[in-house]
């Protein structure tokens, strides 16, 4: 019986390929900064870049790592599932006019939070030979003193994407 993956892991070299392109759409964007839809560009460069570094595979992947990778997108999910029904509450109470440009931001801030919990969930658990338990995170908070960091920055993370969306 094989497993169920959303999406087919790439080979590890994607990561280098995902970075090369997140480069290439920072240096349009200082250097064509005055080119009108310029911004479009290379936030959707950024995007794909990310894609590609958060679905290729570690250069040492193991079973253990699939567990981390699994518990930290269904982490990240729900937490940023929240932020986007705080986000689009809001938006409606105060008519706010949400266009492609904002979700488009939003996946690559969403994209950034899941690598910045993917690779804190892989620093944790290495360090502590455990693998997370199928428990949910609350309890995983207080069962691993550890995770209370974990959960402060991931806290931050997701006040610092509501604020760039508030602004933008």
């Amino acid at each position: 019986m094989s497993d169920f993956n959303l999406s087919p892991m790439h080979s590890y070299k994607m990561k280098y390929v995902g970075i090369v392109i997140i480069l290439i759409g920072a240096i349009l964007q200082i250097v064509l900064h005055d080119t009108p839809d310029i911004g479009f560009y290379t936030i959707a460069s950024i995007a794909l870049g990310l894609f590609l570094i958060i679905f290729s595979k570690e250069k040492t992947e193991s079973n253990e790592i699939s567990i981390i990778r699994g518990q930290s997108m269904r982490t990240t999910l729900q937490v940023l599932l929240t932020v986007l029904i705080v986000f689009g509450s809001v938006s409606i109470y105060y008519n706010l006019e949400i266009n492609g440009k904002h979700l488009l931001l939003f996946s690559v801030l969403s994209s950034i939070v899941y690598l910045l919990f993917f690779r804190i969930m892989v620093a944790v658990y290495s360090k502590s030979n455990n693998l997370p338990s199928d428990i949910t995170v609350a309890e995983n908070i207080k069962n691993n003193k550890k995770s209370i960091t974990l959960f402060a920055i991931i806290f931050i993370q997701i006040l610092m994407i509501s604020v760039l969306l508030w602004i933008l």
